[in-house]
């Protein structure tokens, strides 16, 4: 699953395999609980608990730039995904969703959002068969 360079930086701390943290990570992004439920989950600190997750996105990112994996189409591309669909021009999909989390004391007014409640937002966009083309990320305080 990760290339070898990869998997030795996850094996950089002891104490869970790469496998568990690369669960740990997939928990974390597919659902709403605190560092302090997953720590619990996972049978160690909440403060590891976040570096794991920080260090697999870090891990995931590299290897998705690294790949191309997640990359904007060409315009050949984009011309012959909109002929697939049934809305003209319209060659992908794009979703967002505020992603709760807990802040730091500093700064803490860039991550409320229109609901008062601290938050990333997420943004993705997809082709029709569910390729990601883009994906980004940003505080929900701040204006773009």
């Amino acid at each position: 699953m990760f290339r070898h360079q990869e998997a030795l930086s996850l094996k950089w701390h002891a104490g869970m395999s790469a496998e568990g943290k690369l669960c740990l990570t997939i928990w974390t992004l597919a659902n709403q609980e605190s560092y302090r439920q997953i720590a619990d989950r996972f049978g160690i600190s909440h403060g590891y608990a976040h570096f794991i997750f920080s260090q697999c996105c870090s891990i995931i990112r590299h290897i998705a730039s690294a790949a191309d994996v997640i990359t904007w189409p060409s315009a050949l591309a984009i011309e012959q995904l909109s002929r697939r669909n049934t809305f003209p021009g319209a060659f992908g999909a794009v979703d967002g969703c505020h992603v709760p989390i807990k802040t730091l004391l500093e700064h803490t007014d860039s991550y409320i959002n229109r609901k008062s409640v601290a938050s990333v937002v997420l943004q993705a966009v997809c082709t029709h068969d569910l390729q990601f083309i883009d994906v980004s990320y940003w505080l929900a305080g701040v204006q773009a």
